[in-house]
């Protein structure tokens, strides 16, 4: 894991905050004035981004107190949070009992993901995006770990960090409503999960209307990033290209999960946390997607990004744990397991290495 890393460190691109913005980041702007602003209510600050605005606050606050400069304290947190979010996946991997051969493989696909780890590097501003897939895992680890605090501070981040948050919550419900008594949670645990909803919420609201400037426009953007699919305002080669982009990223975990399809027993169906895990996947990348073209555009890979953890644990419980867990990989296999992700890593804009260059004037890939 160190060396994996420190490959994705010594061969990534460490934008500057005028690029991050070019790069992918426009939302980073946002996020950086409240960091600025802070501890005092923002200005002109886009309704939606001020809904999260927490932990850009938090960083402007340490960024205050400290005297570091607002953007290298988003670099260094974000590589810190990186690191966060690999423990966390190794502790979710030991809960799950895997050997070590498929731990390998899992750990290939998120660290090497040129839309997980590379893109929070170069683009350090966005980092609450990475804030909420750690909620994710702590979430899980509760799943696993049969400890309901870890779900609380999981879905207490991720409601401080994007809107997201709801749908874990959702989540819960629907779980809760297949397996009854049988469920992880009471009434009684969704009850208190709701009050922290509608606090935090409350809180979000809060900063959003006491910081903007043009209180007509946040209803035009909910509405289109709700609906925009349905505007039809794109043609057919922008909606297949709009479906194409996530495959960049999901590529090779699709293809797991689709061979996991065919060892889905009915036993694997009792298992709470899987159906939680698909349940919350359905519903991030499907509010992702029906932002459309024009609205989500090429978004969609890291909006639906947040659902990759989800389907790489599900696999794990499906096809790795009960049907490949003795799978041999000599070191050769591994060596080319390596050496393949490695390449997958390269993205022509946020890696420094651009073999994959030539093709950028076919896709745009920031």
């Amino acid at each position: 894991l160190i060396f994996s890393f420190a490959i994705i460190l010594l061969s990534n691109n460490f934008f500057s905050f005028e690029e991050t913005l070019k790069f992918g980041g426009s939302d980073g702007n946002y996020y950086m004035m409240i960091s600025k602003f802070a501890p005092n209510f923002g200005e002109n600050i886009e309704y939606i981004k001020g809904e999260r605005f927490f932990f850009p606050f938090i960083l402007g606050i340490f960024s205050n107190f400290t005297g570091l400069d607002d953007f290298y304290t988003y670099q260094i947190f974000s590589i810190f949070l990186c690191m966060i979010f690999i423990y966390l996946l190794n502790l979710i991997l030991n809960f799950l009992n895997i050997s070590k051969n498929i731990k390998f493989i899992s750990f290939c696909l998120v660290i090497f993901n040129p839309y997980l780890l590379r893109y929070f590097i170069a683009i350090p501003t966005l980092l609450i995006d990475l804030v909420f897939l750690i909620s994710i895992e702590l979430v899980i680890i509760s799943f696993l770990n049969k400890k309901k605090f870890f779900l609380i501070l999981g879905f207490s981040i991720a409601m401080l960090s994007r809107q997201n948050g709801l749908f874990i919550l959702l989540s819960l419900f629907v779980s809760k409503f297949f397996f009854k008594e049988n469920s992880f949670f009471s009434f009684k645990d969704l009850i208190v999960y709701t009050f922290i909803f509608f606090l935090i919420y409350m809180i979000n609201t809060f900063y959003a209307e006491k910081s903007q400037g043009n209180t007509d426009s946040f209803e035009n953007l909910y509405h289109s990033t709700l609906f925009g699919i349905f505007y039809f305002d794109y043609t057919l080669k922008k909606f297949l290209e709009y479906l194409f982009f996530p495959a960049l990223s999901f590529g090779p975990i699709i293809l797991f999960f689709v061979l996991s399809l065919f060892y889905l027993k009915i036993d694997n169906l009792n298992n709470e946390l899987l159906i939680y895990l698909l349940i919350l996947a359905v519903l991030i990348i499907g509010i992702a997607f029906v932002g459309g073209p024009n609205t989500t555009g090429k978004n969609l890979i890291r909006l639906s990004n947040f659902a990759y953890i989800n389907l790489l644990i599900s696999i794990n419980i499906v096809y790795f744990k009960n049907k490949f867990n003795n799978f041999k990989v000599n070191n050769f296999i591994k060596a080319l397991i390596l050496f393949t992700s490695l390449l997958w890593s390269f993205h022509p804009t946020f890696s420094k290495i651009k073999i994959f260059s030539f093709i950028q004037n076919l896709i745009i890939f920031s």
